[in-house]
């Protein structure tokens, strides 16, 4: 074989390999709906919208826009589908054909809206923050349903009820997932007083073209499970509904009816991995998403795994190179002030002070947080959450003839705390002996920079709500710690504690009754 020939073979076995890594069954497709005839499902992926075969198959991609396209829905008649994109700069409301074409736009409120069920007719419900009803005494700043025709223009208001999943039936009846309170969606295995619940609602008359869920009709809450009981979608027959709990450890599908809601039967019992995005045709298939897969199911047989195929063209480089100007999350000043660290986008980089020189410290998926300069220079201290679990790192200067990170070639990373603990928000001392942090979110700790002895100053005294609402500093003399200092009022009236290193004497400087914070040192300390 010649040179030529040789070279030839590998570009065509590389060009087949490429066309076959594009053609692969790919993870993690999401926001999946099953067409109202049972024959296709739409789902989003890496930004897409994509339509497939109810068995699988190679998959027809619907949108190209390199914004984010999400949440499809199909119209009754199946022809269209309903979605959200930023295309337009907000999350707004759009519709395409199901065999793809330019997209019309249903909505242009800067309310972030999410579709959430069709009716017939094209009247779309979706969720948005755009404006409560007057008379709503519910917690402010919750999300309401509005109504939005596929042919005028101006949104209705549904209802201010926090909802944030929705199914009706041909009745005007509808099931609803209710909202509580704030929590992760994602979250798994809570079982607290924001957990979510199913209801009936029951209109007093025939819904009109204007739908609508107020007080005068009926409300029934179909679900007592002190978990999660998500996502209900009603079945043809109206009375018949599908919806995913957390009822055996684990999301699986469950089905009930109105007439009979604590006759409960589970479809599901999948384990480890919940089951999200749950759909049902009018033939009553089933559709949802596990582990990243999509499945079909029929009542009476088992879950089926489509194998999907996407040709999808890379709308993305693999490389891209950003200035940025703003957006750092954390900074701290080398102590000759020649070097500036900054955490941006999650990731830890140092850049000159005097030059336009820029160095990465940390390349990885996860996050860092709480940049903190060693003495000398040559340490940099972080946060960072490495395989779901946070802890301190530090990354040293390895030639001792490199005296700065900005042109260092060589450095290394260590985890500084133990790897059971839970750390974060380093604050190297004045004199460099110590770095102080956060183990298990509030306890105080300092820990020696030299020999790695560990003193814990504040326990069980402060409380945590939100990452980074703790706060101490070290004195100039590194003799001392201010601390917010939570033992008399609570987290809603916070002292200012004074914490000796040494002895460990803890005195409270301001008892004032109202909430104290932000503060400094001055005078030299």
């Amino acid at each position: 074989m010649t040179m030529r020939r040789a070279m030839i073979l590998a570009v065509a076995v590389l060009a087949t390999a490429t066309a076959m890594t594009a053609q692969e069954t790919p993870k993690w497709l999401r926001k999946s709906a099953i067409s109202p005839d049972g024959n296709k499902v739409a789902f989003c992926y890496k930004g897409d919208i994509f339509t497939v075969d109810a068995k699988g198959g190679r998959a027809l991609q619907i949108t190209t826009n390199q914004a984010y396209d999400s949440d499809p829905i199909w119209t009754p008649d199946g022809k269209k589908i309903v979605f959200s994109s930023y295309r337009a700069g907000s999350k707004d409301i759009f519709i395409t054909s199901a065999e793809g074409g330019t997209p019309k736009r249903l909505t242009d409120y800067p309310g972030n809206e999410t579709p959430l069920c069709v009716l017939d007719g094209g009247r779309v419900l979706f969720q948005a923050s755009i404006q409560q009803d007057a008379l709503y005494g519910g917690f402010p700043g919750s999300p309401q349903i509005w109504q939005v025709d596929e042919n005028s223009g101006r949104p209705q208001l549904v209802t201010s009820l926090p909802i944030m999943a929705i199914s009706a039936n041909s009745n005007g009846e509808v099931i609803y997932e209710d909202y509580k309170g704030y929590e992760d969606p994602l979250r798994k295995h809570h079982q607290s007083s924001v957990t979510r619940d199913i209801w009936l609602y029951k209109p007093a008359g025939a819904q009109g073209e204007r739908f609508r869920i107020t007080g005068d009709g009926t409300f029934t809450k179909l679900t007592s499970f002190v978990g999660e009981d998500r996502n209900p979608v009603f079945a043809a027959d109206g009375k018949t509904y599908y919806y995913i709990s957390e009822a055996d450890g684990t999301l699986n599908v469950y089905r009930a009816s109105t007439d009979n809601p604590g006759q409960v039967a589970q479809l599901t019992r999948f384990k480890d991995n919940p089951v999200r995005f749950l759909s049902v045709a009018g033939n009553g298939t089933l559709c949802f998403s596990w582990n990243g897969d999509l499945y079909t199911m029929k009542e009476g047989s088992e879950p089926q795994k489509l194998d999907i195929t996407v040709a999808k063209d890379e709308t993305e480089n693999d490389v891209e190179y950003l200035t940025f100007s703003s957006g750092a999350s954390s900074m701290a000043v080398s102590p000759d002030g020649k070097e500036i660290a900054v955490v941006i986008r999650g990731d830890v980089f140092v850049t000159s002070a005097d030059y336009k020189t820029t160095k990465r410290i940390t390349n990885t998926p996860e996050q860092e947080r709480n940049v903190s300069f060693s003495k000398d220079g040559r340490e940099l201290y972080y946060s960072s959450e490495r395989n779901g679990h946070w802890g301190i790192y530090k990354t040293s200067l390895t030639d001792k003839k490199e005296k700065r990170f900005t042109y260092a070639t060589k450095f290394k990373e260590e985890l500084v705390t133990s790897e059971n603990e839970t750390c974060f928000q380093p604050v190297v001392s004045p004199d460099g002996k110590w770095v102080a942090f956060l183990r298990d979110r509030t306890e105080l700790v300092i820990k020696s920079t030299k020999d790695g002895k560990e003193k814990s100053l504040l326990k069980g005294v402060n409380y945590s709500y939100a990452d980074g609402d703790q706060e101490f500093e070290w004195s100039p003399d590194s003799k001392y710690l201010l601390s917010n200092y939570q033992i008399n009022g609570g987290w809603n009236n916070s002292d200012i504690a004074l914490i000796d290193i040494e002895s460990g004497e803890i005195t409270n400087l301001t008892q004032s009754g109202y909430s104290d914070g932000n503060f400094k040192w001055a005078l030299k300390g």
